[in-house]
């Protein structure tokens, strides 16, 4: 008659002990993620690839930001092929929690631009987050793909015949 109460007690003890080896000892963790952003451009007018246009990622401008113009110096621009495609890569800050066999978190993409210049093309420069949202998991893809169309620089000039 001893034995039950025994086996009720392991039998009750074993998953909460399992419970607590899996998710009590976490982690914060803060660190970074690295992004790959496989991207294609294209003439806005023509649909047509754009071949040697430079693509790169910016951190946006804040006051605090005293060594920004030798980060984004050091930061070269990825050129598209006959394609028009490229890929450009970033290590984005990120954090979030560390279980015994798994991670979680996410990586921000709010404070970034993507840049693309190409010659006789208007560059552009727009938030990042427009293409991959402010936030994303790091469980989810790491390669978030984007179509950019370049708008043509007018060379036609109007000019109203002398008096």
């Amino acid at each position: 008659m001893r034995k039950r109460p025994i086996l009720s007690i392991v039998l009750v003890a074993l998953p909460l002990g399992l419970l607590f080896v899996l998710f009590l000892p976490t982690v914060h963790w803060d660190g970074a993620v690295v992004f790959a952003f496989p991207t294609t451009v294209q003439d806005a007018v023509s649909g047509r690839p754009v071949t040697h246009a430079g693509v790169r990622i910016l951190r946006q401008r804040r006051e605090s930001d005293s060594n920004l113009q030798d980060m984004n110096l050091n930061n070269p621009p990825s050129t598209t092929d006959a394609t028009g495609h490229t890929e450009v890569a970033w290590a984005f800050g990120a954090g979030g929690r560390s279980y015994l066999f798994w991670k979680t978190g996410s990586a921000s993409f709010r404070s970034w631009n993507l840049e693309v210049t190409a010659d006789g093309y208007e560059a552009l420069v727009t938030p990042l987050s427009t293409y991959a949202g402010d936030r994303r998991s790091i469980r989810r893809s790491k390669s978030i793909p984007i179509t950019v169309q370049l708008k043509p620089i007018s060379t036609s000039t109007s000019s109203s015949p002398a008096p």
